[in-house]
C-alpha cells in the first residue's frame, strides 16, 4: 500500500477530494534582528551643533570622547580625504590613540545575538595606523574586533562587525557600552548599528568543517551557526574510535596541537547554547607530518655561493637532519653551502644574523671542509673564522 497517497471517498456529502503527502523539510525559524538605539548613530545631530559654534570639535553627547576627536566638515557631495561619508554627510574621526563611547540605556538580554557594526574609513591622503571597535556590559567587554589601517584600502570604507552571544542567565541591569578606538591621525568612523536577536532553539550542526594538517598539529575551521554560545570538538582514530572531546572553544576555529605526525585523525564539532546542543557536523580527517627538509640539507645537493664576495642569506636549517658519514661539527641538523676559492689569499666567514625561516635568530655552528665528498672532507676550522687558501680549492 502506498502509504503517500490517500484514496478518494466522499464524506457527509462533501465531494471526494484526492490528497497527496509530500516530505517535508522544517527549517528552523530563526527571530529578526531587531535594532538597539544608538544615540547620534551617524554623528549628524552633533556635528550640526558644533557646526553652529563654527567648531568641529569637541565630539557631544551622547557620546563620550577622549582626546582629539572631531567631525570633519563635509556637505553633501564634498568628500574629505576621499570619504564620503556613509550615512548623512558627516563623521567622526580620531587624532590620537583614545577612544569614543556611548552607554545605552538598553541592558544586556539573556540568550541573545547582539552584532555590533561601524563603518571605519581610511583617507586616501593619510595613514591610518589602526581601529577597534567594542561592545560592554557594564564593565565587561563582551565582544571586539580590531585591525590595522592598511588593512583598508585607501579612500574606501569597511563594515567592521564584534558579534556575542549571551549565556541563558545574565546578570540584570548591565548597561550596554560602545567604544570605538582609534590608534593615531585620522581614524575616521561612520554609522554605528547595534541588533540583537533573541534565540529560541539550540544551534544547528556547524557545516564547512575544514582541517588543516601541520607539524604535529592540526587546525580546524568551521562555519558557525547562529546563537552558538560554545563548541565541542571531537577526535578519534582507527585504532581507537572512540570519540574523545579535546577542546571547546567559544569561536568558529581550534587548533589540535597534541596531534602525532603520520597519525590520521577525525573530527566532529557540535555547537550548543543555553537551550540545547547541536548534532554533530560532517567528519573530516587529516594526518599531520613533518615538514620537508630544507634543499641543501644533504652534502650533495649543496648550494653554490657565486663570487669572491658578498652576503649569503641561507634557509636556516629547521627540520634539516644528519646525514651518514657526515663529519661532527657539533650541529644535530645541518645544511650545507659550497664555494670555489676564486684565488690564493685570506677570506672570512662569519654568522652573524643568521636567521631562521621565522626572522627568529639560531646560534649558528660553523664548520669549514675543503673536499667534494661528504665522506672525505678536511676541515679547515669553525665559527667565525679566518683562513687561506690556495685559488681553485673547493670547500
Amino acid at each position: 500500500m502506498n502509504t503517500n497517497a490517500i484514496t478518494p471517498r466522499s464524506f457527509r456529502g462533501i465531494p471526494a477530494v484526492a490528497l497527496a503527502l509530500a516530505a517535508c523539510t522544517f527549517v528552523p525559524l530563526v527571530a529578526r534582528a531587531a535594532a538597539i538605539n544608538v544615540g547620534d548613530p551617524s554623528f549628524e545631530i552633533g556635528a550640526a551643533v558644533q557646526k553652529a559654534l563654527g567648531n568641529d570639535s569637541p565630539i557631544v553627547a551622547p557620546w563620550v570622547p577622549g582626546a582629539s576627536w572631531g567631525y570633519p566638515y563635509t556637505p553633501a557631495g564634498v568628500a574629505t580625504g576621499g570619504l564620503y561619508a556613509t550615512d548623512g554627510v558627516y563623521m567622526a574621526y580620531c587624532n590620537a590613540n583614545s577612544t569614543l563611547s556611548q552607554t545605552l540605556t538598553d541592558t544586556l538580554q539573556p540568550s541573545s545575538v547582539y552584532t555590533l557594526s561601524v563603518d571605519v574609513g581610511r583617507r586616501s591622503d593619510l595613514d591610518m595606523p589602526g581601529y577597534s571597535i567594542s561592545l560592554y556590559a557594564g564593565t565587561t567587554l563582551l565582544a571586539s574586533t580590531s585591525g590595522a589601517g592598511n588593512s583598508i584600502p585607501a579612500g574606501t570604507w569597511i563594515t567592521a562587525t564584534a558579534t556575542y552571544n549571551s549565556p541563558l542567565s545574565v546578570t540584570s541591569g548591565q548597561a550596554l557600552k560602545i567604544v570605538l578606538g582609534g590608534s593615531g591621525v585620522q581614524t575616521v568612523f561612520d554609522n554605528v548599528r547595534l541588533d540583537a536577536t533573541e534565540v529560541t532553539a539550540p544551534p544547528l550542526a556547524p557545516t564547512n568543517l575544514v582541517a588543516s594538517p601541520g607539524n604535529a598539529q592540526v587546525a580546524l575551521t568551521w562555519t558557525a551557526p547562529f546563537g552558538t554560545s560554545r563548541y565541542s570538538v571531537k577526535r578519534w582514530t582507527t585504532s581507537d574510535p572512540t570519540h574523545v572531546e579535546i577542546g571547546t572553544p567559544s569561536g568558529a576555529s581550534y587548533t589540535d596541537t597534541s596531534a602525532a605526525n603520520g597519525t590520521t585523525y577525525y573530527y566532529v564539532v557540535s555547537a550548543s547554547n543555553g537551550l540545547g546542543t547541536s548534532a554533530d557536523s560532517d567528519a573530516i580527517s587529516a594526518t599531520p607530518s613533518l615538514p620537508p627538509s630544507p634543499v641543501n640539507d644533504n652534502f650533495a645537493n649543496a648550494i653554490a655561493l657565486p663570487g669572491d664576495t658578498g652576503t649569503q642569506t641561507g634557509t636556516g636549517n629547521n627540520y634539516a637532519t644528519l646525514e651518514a658519514d657526515e663529519p661532527n661539527s657539533g650541529a644535530s641538523n645541518t645544511v650545507w653551502f659550497k664555494w670555489v676559492c676564486p684565488q690564493a689569499g685570506s677570506f672570512t666567514i662569519n654568522t652573524s644574523g643568521s636567521r631562521n625561516v621565522d626572522a627568529t635568530e639560531w646560534d649558528a655552528v660553523l664548520g669549514i671542509y675543503t673536499g667534494s665528498a661528504v665522506n672525505a672532507l678536511t676541515p679547515l676550522g669553525g665559527s667565525p673564522i679566518d683562513f687561506s687558501l690556495p685559488g681553485g680549492y673547493e670547500e
